[in-house]
């Protein structure tokens, strides 16, 4: 999908004879980059209403003095969706998805960084005499 928006695809040259486009490296870094930010933010639409639980299970568990157990799972989703609703699970949605998208896009950049730097030919320092 993203690379169709870049223009990188197939077309014809004829009837039977097809040619691909190939992209340079900076097409190639930044079709990556976008791809992992939209990756981050799919990743933090799913994973949102789990991390609410954990971090409400986390923050109630603190709160008692008692030597008692805190909440069940169960019990902290009733609580939530009684409070807010559905929707409740996904407060702060936006700024996880940038922090999602963020983190992606630096991962994926970095991997690509490095990825290159080693794959550069270093005849000056295996020269064989």
């Amino acid at each position: 999908m993203v690379w169709s928006g870049v223009g990188c695809y197939v077309c014809k040259k004829g009837e039977d004879n097809r040619s691909t486009i190939k992209p340079d490296s900076k097409t190639v870094i930044a079709v990556q980059e976008v791809s992992a930010a939209i990756a981050g933010s799919v990743s933090a639409l799913i994973t949102m209403p789990v991390d609410t639980i954990k971090t409400r299970l986390e923050v109630l568990n603190g709160e008692d003095s008692n030597n008692k157990r805190g909440p069940s799972i169960g019990q902290t989703v009733r609580n939530l969706v009684r409070e807010g609703g559905w929707t409740a699970c996904y407060r702060g949605l936006g700024p996880r998805c940038a922090s999602m998208s963020f983190l992606a896009t630096t991962m994926i950049t970095t991997d690509e960084f490095l990825k290159r730097l080693s794959a550069k030919n270093n005849d000056g320092f295996c020269s064989k005499s």
